[in-house]
């Protein structure tokens, strides 16, 4: 079944998606338009179930809008939603329908990527420095850290199970990591590899 999701404008002037992501339901859609909403869907219907912003000030003062090229991150269960701001070093957690405010987590770190693990209840940050972070969505540290790429962490991806990690890098790697040991278990490295989110 062919269709199509509208709802993103501005002005009367269609907008489109920058990020989009799928629920944990297999039922509902979640998108950030450029016109600065967050809509969800019905995925068989097509409807526009609900419409958010972000309250102002922090849109405005912060900056806290997802950069273009950056994946919303959403917890398996639809509960939360992050987003990363316009500097790459603050991370927002949001209710799933963007109401209140958000829980900030600032840090001195660029933020290059970040993926949620399939539990929900905490979320991996790669960074520019090559280091990979884990916490959990009230923004306390999970140890261990993953250390080993030498570059920009680019994309990552947690195994079904929430037991393996996997990261690309611009240091041209890929790497395996035991998400609770921090151990890198293998490691393969390209001469030729166009990184991308996993």
């Amino acid at each position: 079944m062919l269709g199509e999701y509208k709802g993103h404008s501005q002005a009367g002037q269609p907008m489109g998606a920058r990020s989009i992501a799928l629920l944990s339901d297999k039922k509902t859609l979640i998108s950030y338009g450029m016109d600065g909403t967050f809509r969800t869907w019905d995925v068989k219907t097509f409807v526009n179930r609900s419409a958010n912003t972000f309250p102002g000030r922090w849109k405005n003062d912060l900056g806290l809008l997802p950069a273009a090229w950056m994946p919303l991150c959403i917890a398996p269960d639809g509960s939360r939603v992050a987003t990363i701001g316009r500097e790459a070093r603050e991370l927002a957690l949001w209710k799933a329908d963007m109401t209140g405010d958000p829980t900030i987590l600032a840090g001195d770190r660029k933020i290059s990527c970040y993926v949620s693990s399939p539990d929900g209840n905490s979320i991996l940050l790669g960074y520019k420095d090559g280091t990979i972070q884990r916490l959990d969505f009230q923004g306390k540290a999970i140890e261990p850290s993953f250390e080993g790429h030498d570059s920009l962490v680019h994309g990552m991806a947690v195994a079904p199970s929430g037991g393996v990690l996997i990261s690309v890098s611009y240091d041209r790697s890929i790497r395996l990591w035991g998400i609770h040991t921090g151990a890198n278990t293998r490691s393969w490295t390209w001469r030729f590899l166009r990184t991308g989110n996993c």
